[in-house]
């Protein structure tokens, strides 16, 4: 991972990130990033992304998107998503969430997480994360299956999400 004088990520791995006059991402890898007049994304490469009148995303690629009545996405495509009483996450598509006593996720799936002392996420899985000492992401490691690199960033950052207070 690399990143500019700014604090942006400008690197992963291979995958370099620009970015416009205005700090907005121009593209990611070989995606361009188009915004509309208002300023939303309205494609990542050949993806788009519609909006309902609220300025909420309603159709991401060929997924619809649904809420439920408190504003929280209640299934993406084919995928529901539930909650528990505190309002947190507790099962994506068929995958269980379950959370430690300081409401932290502790395991998504069959995945377990480990933090490290300044609770940073130091472990999915069988994936270690490292960190820069200003706690930016340095690297991670680990994982034997090739190909998977993008999804353990997706947990990775879906994780980072869901223990957000």
């Amino acid at each position: 991972m690399n990143y500019d004088l700014g604090g942006r990520l400008t690197a992963i791995g291979d995958m370099r990130i620009s970015y416009n006059h205005d700090g907005t991402v121009r593209s990611a890898g070989s995606c361009d990033v188009d915004y509309d007049i208002w300023g939303k994304v309205r494609n990542v490469g050949d993806v788009g992304i519609d909006y309902d009148l609220g300025g909420r995303i309603r159709r991401l690629g060929g997924r619809g998107i649904d809420y439920d009545l408190e504003g929280r996405i209640r299934q993406i495509g084919s995928i529901k998503i539930d909650y528990d009483h505190y309002g947190r996450v507790r099962k994506f598509g068929d995958e269980d969430i379950d959370y430690d006593l300081s409401g932290k996720v502790r395991s998504f799936g069959s995945l377990n997480v480990g933090y490290d002392l300044s609770g940073s996420i130091s472990k999915i899985g069988e994936y270690r994360f490292d960190y820069h000492l200003d706690g930016k992401l340095r690297s991670v490691s680990g994982g034997a299956a090739h190909g998977a690199g993008e999804k353990i960033m997706w947990y990775y950052y879906t994780i980072r999400q869901l223990n957000r207070d």
